[in-house]
């Protein structure tokens, strides 16, 4: 079954979208990205996006080319957003050994003097959670949950982890 809204915002969904990947080339090959992945990212968020369309607010191209202009910069700061990474020496303080009972009480220990905050980032990172879902489960931001991971990582080191 196809959408008749969709079927209708098609041709100017793609038009637009295939003007913007044109135009922005250069940028998303540095991006790393090809201008038929910017194309279908932009169609699918189009798609998901017709369920809130309301023609009292604005035509259906207009609509159409507000998505596609958002999604387009969503894209293309994703993928231009510096990656944070682990270094090796801190993917070898996790994966060298199973956790013993001297090291968990040498973790909770260091993790005393932290604020309750801090604290219950370092639970969800031991069960398995990833920074954006950490700022979910407590309501804050990303930045507030890599900070706390900084403040962990520094109290960690204190106590020679």
């Amino acid at each position: 079954m196809s959408d008749p809204l969709f079927m209708t915002a098609y041709p100017f969904a793609k038009r637009s979208a295939e003007v913007r990947s044109a135009m922005l080339a250069d940028m998303l090959s540095a991006a790393g990205l090809e201008r038929t992945d910017l194309e279908q990212e932009v169609l699918f968020e189009l798609f998901r996006a017709l369920s809130h369309y309301d023609e009292r607010r604005a035509s259906l191209p207009t609509f159409v080319e507000r998505v596609i202009a958002a999604k387009t910069i969503s894209v293309i700061r994703r993928e231009r957003a510096q990656k944070r990474r682990k270094s090796a020496n801190e993917l070898r303080m996790f994966t060298e050994a199973p956790l013993k009972i001297e090291v968990r009480v040498e973790i909770h220990r260091a993790l005393v003097p932290l604020s309750k905050f801090d604290q219950r980032i370092a639970r969800l990172l031991l069960a398995d959670y990833r920074p954006a879902e950490i700022s979910r489960v407590l309501g804050v931001s990303r930045t507030a949950v890599y900070r706390g991971m900084d403040r962990i990582r520094d109290a960690l080191r204190e106590r020679g982890f």
